[in-house]
């Protein structure tokens, strides 16, 4: 029986089918992107959708190729949008009430 995938894995892998002229993942595979789970899963599908090259052996052995080493590469945090060198607390707004700056320069 086949293991289930989140629609998001099953239309990726769909996609990747139709574009590369492969057949479907088989089992094996299947179960590994279920173990996985859903963000990597859908990590590796896209390595494999993006690539221009073909696929030299079956899809599911490149499924299973990349998932042995995308397991053996260093986790990278979650991108986030990087922290502004001040922050606005960090920053004083207040000031004299007048500027002083130009003033008696006559």
């Amino acid at each position: 029986m086949l293991p289930l995938l989140p629609q998001s894995v099953e239309q990726l892998l769909e996609t990747i089918r139709d574009e590369k002229s492969t057949e479907h993942a088989d089992e094996v595979a299947r179960r590994e992107l279920a173990r996985i789970g859903e963000d990597q899963a859908l990590e590796i599908l896209q390595r494999i959708s993006r690539s221009p090259a073909a696929i030299r052996t079956t899809l599911s052995r490149f499924i299973m190729f990349m998932a042995r080493n995308h397991a053996n590469e260093p986790r990278t945090p979650e991108r986030r949008r990087p922290e502004p060198a001040y922050s606005q607390e960090s920053v004083n707004f207040s000031g004299p009430a007048s500027p002083t700056f130009g003033a008696n320069r006559g």
